[in-house]
């Protein structure tokens, strides 16, 4: 079995040199690959069916449809960044898509999956922005308008859901790992995450049984990915010098 896990690329469109720099990295992925699951915020903002979105991410999405017909199967967890996905994602694409999080087997691996923008409970100004951008009034209304304006105005919202996340830094760490060992106490061995931009790959022993906490980091920046082979889990990062480093 062999799985890659990505997440916070936070794709900007033709001029992003890291939408190109991730295209170059998925084209690596081969046939022996069984899995690829994205942890969300893969655009920096995708919100439903937006002409200008498909034309400003056409080369990723072509790549992930290129990946689909190797016939690895894709998962993507909605971010705080991409949600409402669409009928590409789930119709075109065939990928399994989780508007929160994701419980799976990954053989003798139980695993708890998410974004990570609900981790920190307390977060109160992030979680009532969350509860306002997700409504299906907002949807439709930025569906009614031309395509132009609504790739302007979601940018906008990208803008004002960094804003509205409170500061990382060892807080964070902390918040992350509790919420970790929380679901190991639920009988989870493995924690994926992704939301604080912090990488970080955190072993511990519980009742005997090894648990491990992973957040994947800032893939636009660090070119961090998690990689699932032969048993066990290596948090890297390779996109672009082809030098490979572990946490």
């Amino acid at each position: 079995m062999k799985a890659i896990f990505i997440a916070d690329t936070h794709l900007q469109g033709l001029a992003d040199k890291n939408q190109q720099t991730l295209v170059n990295f998925l084209d690596q992925i081969k046939e022996d690959t069984n899995l690829l699951v994205i942890l969300g915020d893969l655009f920096d903002f995708w919100m439903g069916n937006n002409k200008k979105a498909f034309e400003q991410y056409r080369p990723i999405l072509d790549k992930l449809l290129e990946i689909k017909e190797k016939g690895i199967r894709i998962k993507y967890l909605e971010g705080n960044h991409d949600f409402f996905l669409g009928s590409f994602f789930s119709y075109d694409l065939k990928a399994e898509i989780y508007p929160d999080f994701l419980e799976m087997e990954l053989e003798d691996k139980r695993i708890y999956l998410a974004h990570g923008d609900l981790v920190n409970s307390k977060d109160y100004r992030y979680r009532a922005f969350r509860i306002f951008l997700r409504n299906k009034l907002v949807f439709y209304l930025l569906r009614a308008l031309p395509d132009t304006v609504g790739w302007k105005l979601a940018y906008m919202f990208s803008r004002t859901s960094r804003e509205s996340k409170e500061p990382g830094g060892e807080d964070y760490q902390r918040i992350f790992r509790e919420f970790a060992l929380n679901k190991f106490e639920q009988g989870f061995d493995v924690v994926i995450l992704g939301h604080s931009h912090q990488p970080d790959f955190f072993r511990m022993n519980i009742g005997g049984r090894e648990r491990l906490y992973v957040n994947l980091g800032y893939c636009r920046e660090q070119h961090s990915y998690l990689i699932y082979e032969g048993g066990d889990f290596k948090l890297q990062s390779a996109f672009s010098s082809g030098n490979s480093k572990e946490w």
